[in-house]
């Protein structure tokens, strides 16, 4: 049975008052957390999607004054089966160091997944800023802790993919355009549950494979991350950042779009955030199984009191997930990095 944006609206709206999507989530409460029958497990949850270990043999590759050339800022929380494929995936397009912070994690079956990387110097664990929002403070500690070691740093989430539209290049040869500025603005596209009820076993790249017709950012209200010279930013926020005097973030043509603390703007129009160089697909659902499971949990930024944001309800969280699915448009780009993703 399809779900999500493949719906009519008022189709859609039927799904979930008249109770049929209700009874399918209902069955699916206790068991979205299992592994599928046969996958190795950490506490009964789901450790991984790969079969495969990292490779210890890798080494950062040198920058000038800087350790790293690209590395990531990133909060975390019980996404430990999502972890090796998002590590694996921005090692090939060709991030160098991951910055983790784990958030009041439900137990450390993290730890066992990532000693390898941090093993292989490839990751630096630590513990999110302990508070019931963490991600813009634990962001500023990230900035002001590594600033110096990369000269890029990605602030974006375990379900965020980033990556170059074109696939013979990776972001390195990308972001060497970009050294006058204090960041890059990449829009967000959303991508669907590609219609799956529970979660499927393999990769989210090859099992998600449906999205939003355009990027987020379209004359709609705008989501984007933004990629920033650490040596030219103040400070954070979630999806921009603060910089110092004379600097600000540009879209991937260059332009200018905002005041340098300016945040998320309310409304944007076609082409102020174009994507043909820079690409950041957003697994927002995946399975309705899965938005179960992250909502039951989800405390992050927007997290007080905001039902329509983050639903405390089985009922508004069925509607979230209606609401945000789309399967507009295929999309099977992704799938080129499996090998290197499998063998990384």
């Amino acid at each position: 049975m399809p779900w999500g944006n493949a719906w009519p609206v008022s189709s859609r709206s039927k799904l979930v008052s008249n109770g049929s999507l209700l009874l399918v989530a209902l069955s699916l409460t206790c068991a979205c957390t299992r592994a599928p029958v046969g996958e190795p497990t950490c506490g009964g949850l789901r450790a991984s999607c790969l079969g495969t270990d990292v490779d210890e043999g890798r080494a950062p590759s040198a920058t000038g004054r800087h350790k790293y050339y690209l590395a990531a800022c990133t909060v975390f929380r019980d996404e430990d089966r999502f972890l090796r494929e998002w590590l694996a995936f921005h090692l090939c397009v060709g991030f160098e160091h991951f910055f983790l912070y784990a958030d009041r994690p439900f137990d450390d079956c993290y730890s066992e997944i990532l000693q390898p990387y941090v093993d292989a110097g490839v990751a630096t664990v630590t513990s999110a800023v302990p508070v019931r929002n963490p991600q813009i403070p634990t962001y500023d500690v990230c900035l002001e802790d590594h600033r110096h070691d990369a000269r890029w740093l990605a602030f974006i989430d375990i379900d965020e993919f980033l990556h170059p539209a074109n696939d013979s290049v990776i972001l390195r040869d990308v972001l060497q355009d970009f050294h006058e500025f204090g960041g890059v603005v990449v829009p967000w596209t959303l991508m669907g549950s590609s219609h799956h009820t529970s979660a499927p076993p393999g990769l989210v790249i090859e099992n998600y494979l449906h999205k939003r017709s355009l990027p987020e950012c379209n004359g709609d209200t705008c989501a984007y991350k933004v990629l920033v010279q650490g040596q030219h930013t103040e400070r954070c926020d979630v999806h921009n950042h603060y910089y110092y005097d004379g600097y600000f973030a540009v879209n991937e043509a260059g332009r200018r779009l905002h005041d340098d603390a300016s945040l998320l703007p309310m409304e944007s129009f076609p082409g102020d955030f174009p994507n043909e160089i820079l690409r950041l697909y957003h697994f927002k659902t995946k399975s309705l199984a899965d938005t179960l499971w992250k909502l039951g949990r989800k405390e992050g930024v927007n997290a007080e009191g905001n039902e329509n944001l983050n639903p405390s309800t089985l009922q508004g969280q069925l509607t979230w997930f209606v609401n945000s699915d789309y399967n507009e448009v295929f999309d099977d780009s992704l799938l080129q990095y499996i090998p290197c993703v499998r063998r990384s």
